[in-house]
């Protein structure tokens, strides 16, 4: 197994981390890609973290650099916290996939569910790193000790050795000078001797099991005083994590339903609601469900419809009602006052499911979180989702039920929270009408004029005539810049 961390030509390193790594040499920034950084398949196509270890001294300004390059801090859920770690993510461009850093300002081995050793290692094994691509490495007698001392840390331990620890052990060893290893043991980790580090170097690369539980066990023991058991509300999440996984299996049984899990990380910079507005066959349901699949997985993502609200017992009472006017005064129903006056109550109903709706996703914004948003009630565009009692009422006279009833509705709309971002997917009408055929064209043409004379002036224009790869592509890069 190599120690060089450049990616075989199929995985190169993505752009954002060549350019990350850059100017963190040209900054003078201390770090170091301290584990996996022989796997580049995994971190580079977004499957596996970027384990860089960064000197506690330069945390602010690899902050500044990280965001430089398009990375978003992200925190997990507090039960689920390692005091010194930090997550980032970020996009390739070429790809689209997000990556993913996980920073350490201290060396912390285990999960936040298990029993954690902060290891005081860092300075050590920072000066020593060896320059590569995108970041440096650890020397190979730190890879070797941070190897054996998270292969034996890990609870629980397997029955069987992994091929993989053997070969990576027996790899490790071949590149270490071991005058320079027992240095670094006796200076800066003197807990644990040489001939104890050297009995489970054998146990691994001799695929001796039973020795191996043996002087991982002695070894864990030497290492007590640097242990931390996990706290009471971390092992609560785990059990949590454990049971919904449990359940969303189920869910996936022919027959059965359920929610796909989502991220649990938040943005530390506060969450965003994303409006996609468009025109019908703009394919804003399409570029909505696009994007979460793309963000959930790392982070809390709500997709909402805001002009399908979940409705109320309030707007099912006045739709019933409203169905019943109109099928006992049959053909006399589109003159009848009392249908006219339903039809109003039943819009203000729905202008209050807007508002629940909105208020939520305001609220699921200010934690952290991102809102995917369909047909959002824009104040400057209530063509499509905004107030129509007034429309409904014509020019005619309006009795006090009616003026009061327009006047509740503006209310209720005027107190919905605005988007923080706006994103137009501009279709031009003959391209909708072909695309929406399930819709007359007479009405997917004039919903498109509708949109096209809104004021859109403080809104993210994305041309969506191009193919929906070509489309999405641009539209993650304007997403990612509103977060």
């Amino acid at each position: 197994m190599p120690l060089i961390a450049e990616a075989p030509a199929a995985f190169g390193p993505p752009v954002p981390l060549l350019d990350l790594g850059r100017a963190l040499r040209e900054q003078r920034i201390a770090c170091c890609q301290w584990k996996g950084h022989d796997k580049p398949e995994r971190w580079a196509t977004g499957r596996g973290d970027i384990d860089l270890l960064v000197d506690r001294a330069d945390a602010a300004r690899f902050h500044e650099l990280a965001a430089r390059f398009g990375f978003r801090e992200a925190v997990p859920p507090a039960a689920r916290t390692i005091p010194g770690l930090a997550d980032y993510v970020g996009p390739d461009p070429v790809t689209g996939v997000l990556l993913r850093l996980h920073v350490h300002y201290r060396l912390v081995v285990g999960r936040y569910y298990t029993a954690r050793y902060r290891l005081p290692l860092e300075q050590p094994v920072l000066d020593a790193a060896v320059a590569a691509a995108p970041f440096p490495i650890p020397s190979p007698e730190w890879a070797l000790i941070l190897f054996i001392l998270r292969a034996a840390l890990q609870r629980p331990q397997p029955r069987e050795l992994p091929a993989a620890w053997s070969g990576t052990a027996d790899a490790l060893e071949s590149e270490v000078a071991y005058t320079r290893l027992t240095r670094a043991l006796e200076r800066h980790l003197p807990a644990v001797p040489y001939t104890r580090f050297e009995a489970c170097v054998r146990a691994l690369t001799e695929r001796d099991a039973e020795r191996w539980r043996r002087e991982a066990s002695l070894l864990r023991k030497r290492l007590a005083p640097l242990r931390e058991a996990p706290p009471a509300a971390a092992l609560a999440a785990a059990a949590a994590t454990r049971l919904g996984r449990l359940v969303a299996l189920g869910s996936s049984l022919p027959g059965a339903s359920g929610a796909r899990p989502r991220g649990r990380k938040r943005l530390a910079s506060g969450g965003v609601i994303v409006a996609l507005v468009g025109g019908d066959g703009a394919g804003k349901s399409t570029a909505a469900a696009a994007l979460e699949t793309w963000l959930a997985p790392e982070l809390r993502v709500l997709r909402i419809h805001a002009g399908r609200p979940p409705r109320s017992l309030a707007t099912l009472v006045a739709g019933a009602a409203l169905k019943l006017a109109r099928w006992s005064l049959g053909r006399y129903a589109d003159r009848s006052a009392i249908v006219s006056r339903l039809n109003m109550v039943r819009s203000l109903c729905t202008a209050r499911d807007r508002l629940r709706l909105c208020e939520k996703a305001s609220r699921f914004a200010a934690r952290g979180c991102i809102v995917i948003a369909e047909r959002y009630p824009i104040r400057h565009d209530a063509s499509l989702a905004g107030p129509t009692i007034a429309a409904l009422a014509g020019n005619g006279s309006q009795g006090p039920l009616v003026r009061l009833l327009i006047r509740a509705e503006e209310d209720v709309y005027a107190r919905i929270p605005p988007p923080d971002a706006v994103v137009l997917l501009r279709v031009t009408p003959e391209v909708a009408a072909a695309r929406k055929t399930d819709e007359p064209a007479d009405y997917v043409l004039e919903r498109n004029r509708l949109v096209s004379s809104a004021d859109w002036s403080g809104a993210r224009v994305v041309d969506a005539d191009r193919p929906f790869a070509e489309m999405l592509h641009e539209l993650r890069e304007v997403v990612w810049q509103a977060l």
